[in-house]
């Protein structure tokens, strides 16, 4: 009986058991081979996003280093501008206290040579 048992039953339940475990085996190898192939293109996919933020981010600096060039060189222009109209107006009290201190002069004069005829009579 043992000899059926063991040819009959044994021997095809080995034989399912075996296919069994190596179905399992390539299944599970599968799936591992399935879990690194995306860890790796997850990783991937992060480099490829991080070099897109920070190409995102190089042209913001860039055209914020522009920007702040650009507006230091309108700022410059004004100021060398107004530089010129202060010195215009420097050179016109310049002009006016000269011409006032020349009616001045003259004035002083003219009383000077006034009284001094004033004197003489």
């Amino acid at each position: 009986m043992f000899e059926i048992i063991k040819d009959w039953v044994l021997i095809p339940l080995s034989g399912l058991a075996a296919w069994a475990w190596n179905h399992n085996e390539a299944e599970h190898k599968a799936i591992r081979e399935a879990h690194e192939k995306l860890k790796e293109q997850a990783s991937q996919g992060q480099s490829k996003l991080s070099d897109k933020f920070m190409e995102h981010i190089d042209y913001r600096v860039t055209e914020a280093i522009r920007f702040a060039k650009e507006e230091d060189s309108r700022i410059i222009s004004e100021m060398e501008t107004q530089r010129g109209h202060i010195a215009k107006i420097f050179d016109k009290l310049e002009e006016h206290a000269r011409r006032s201190e020349d009616r001045h002069v003259e004035m002083l004069s003219a009383i000077h040579e006034g009284l001094a005829r004033k004197a003489d009579k």
